[in-house]
């Protein structure tokens, strides 16, 4: 059976749910149900730009628990609950992910 890392954040809805803000497998990790709220601060950003950012370091920080990082990401889904926001959703993905595609020799 191949080890299982779980990586929580401190959030009260892990314990009430038995939810882990990332779950490694073996060389698969899964992370969902990622918002934009700090985790320290319990804060949510006002804007979607904000909000954005905050969910991206939120995983960042979640795949360096795990001893991963962003550029070995294959796939995200996205949900943006307002279609005017998609736009500025889009420009953040853009500027955080763009180049990270690295591809072994």
């Amino acid at each position: 059976m191949e080890e299982i890392i779980k990586v929580k954040s401190g959030s009260r809805f892990e314990d009430i749910a038995s939810y882990s803000r990332l779950v490694a497998v073996g060389n698969h990790i899964y992370i969902s149900n990622t918002a934009g709220r700090n985790p320290v601060t319990k804060e949510m950003p006002e804007g979607v730009t904000e909000q954005s950012l905050q969910a991206i370091a939120n995983i960042e920080s979640a795949l360096i628990a795990a001893g991963s990082r962003l550029a070995d990401i294959v796939a995200i889904r996205v949900f943006v609950p307002n279609p005017a926001d998609a736009d500025a959703v889009g420009a953040v993905l853009g500027d955080r992910f763009r180049g990270l595609i690295l591809l072994a020799p």
